[in-house]
């Protein structure tokens, strides 16, 4: 999902799924644990062009079935102008039950503040701002007509770094493990494009610790970051 703006200048690294940041570079992917997907939202920011061919073994990469085979070409293409209420649908369907712990857990002000028409308006606007912004930075899996998620990328070339940057799967196709292999595709791309290092980013509430596990479980280590609020 995508985070309120709130990304602020950093030294050295930037807060991934905290907030969308300006457009950059082309690519946008996916991440997520085999059973936990859907729990997340997954943003990756790569600036820069992405470059290298994607790992295409296997059939289909097995989305319709269980296969940890690696996403192929045939099950995976860059998004379009086309796929704009397709992938809105998926990731409002994803995240419902994420943003239900959400507005628990965080301060009513706060939640308030940024979803004053509810977190289905915000969320829709967003994604549908990076699908006609930058679509080459989406990417989606796919078998004949259906989706079964997608994966947002970027390079920041200038720190070496690539960034998960948005991710959701339909929820009929959670614990599949694709959320793992798109992962594992964000990650190919990155290393071809000459990147050192991976950041994805989320949030330290109840409804994202199923992500935060996914994370870790790929690999991913923790760089603690605290942000405060207070009412005026």
């Amino acid at each position: 999902m995508t985070l309120p703006k709130l990304r602020a200048k950093r030294d050295g690294l930037r807060a991934a799924n905290a907030t969308p940041t300006k457009p950059a570079g082309s690519l946008r992917p996916v991440a997520g644990c085999e059973e936990h997907i859907s729990a997340g939202s997954i943003h990756a920011t790569v600036h820069g062009r992405a470059g290298g061919a994607i790992p295409a073994s296997g059939p289909c990469c097995g989305l319709a079935c269980r296969s940890r085979a690696p996403l192929s070409r045939r099950c995976l293409r860059p998004g379009s102008p086309d796929d704009r209420q397709r992938v809105i649908d998926l990731a409002i369907a994803a995240w419902t039950p994420v943003f239900a712990k959400t507005r628990r857990d965080v301060p009513r002000f706060v939640y308030d503040t940024f979803y004053p028409d509810g977190w289905e308006a915000r969320q829709k606007a967003d994604v549908a701002t990076l699908l006609d912004s930058e679509p080459q930075n989406i990417w989606l899996a796919r078998h004949g007509e259906e989706t079964f998620g997608f994966i947002g990328i970027r390079i920041h070339a200038e720190d070496r770094m690539g960034e998960i940057y948005i991710l959701a799967v339909a929820p009929a196709h959670q614990g599949a493990g694709i959320g793992t292999r798109l992962m594992h595709f964000a990650e190919d791309r990155m290393r071809t494009s000459g990147m050192r290092m991976i950041m994805v980013e989320t949030i330290g509430d109840s409804g994202h610790e199923p992500a935060r596990r996914a994370y870790e479980a790929f690999g991913f280590e923790p760089w603690p970051v605290a942000r405060y609020f207070k009412e005026i």
